[in-house]
């Protein structure tokens, strides 16, 4: 004999009120067990979550504006920031964007970390140059590596990292 299916609808606001002001799905379930007495198991809830087209954790749409992008391209450029530097300051900036998001905008903007294979020589010719020069001005013959680095980075624009 089948199992007797659970009128959902009637419960619809009451599990609603609780998802949104960010109750977890085990204490709905107690809620309504404590409070309805209704006792249904996570799949049942999950599956009236699933008609009644609900989602609990919806991540604001990406407002991805001029300046926003504009952003991304200084820090990337001018900065030469992280994408964990950059994500901080834009949201020092107010926007509200994830570290995720934020690495696929930067590569859909043609922002990249690494050098593609076809402008490797042409990379590594603008850095023998840099070091031509620095070397020709002196000071950097007793930098370690990392820190010869971090100097080449934040000087030049050099697109590998």
């Amino acid at each position: 004999m089948p199992r007797h299916r659970v009128d959902m609808d009637q419960h619809k606001d009451f599990i609603l009120e609780r998802l949104k002001a960010g109750k977890p799905h085990v204490t709905v379930l107690k809620d309504l067990e404590t409070e309805r007495d209704l006792k249904i198991s996570s799949s049942t809830l999950k599956r009236a979550l699933t008609e009644w087209k609900f989602r609990a954790n919806k991540r604001e749409k990406l407002d991805d504006t001029e300046e926003l992008r504009a952003r991304v391209a200084y820090f990337f450029h001018e900065l030469r920031l992280t994408d964990d530097e950059t994500q901080k300051r834009l949201e020092e900036e107010g926007f509200s964007i994830g570290k995720i998001r934020l690495a696929r905008l930067r590569k859909e903007m043609g922002l990249y970390k690494k050098c593609p294979p076809k402008e490797q020589e042409l990379a590594e010719g603008a850095i023998a140059k840099a070091l031509l020069q620095e070397i020709k001005n002196g000071g950097i013959e007793q930098m370690g590596r990392t820190k010869l680095y971090n100097y080449l980075r934040a000087k030049y624009n050099v697109v590998g990292r």
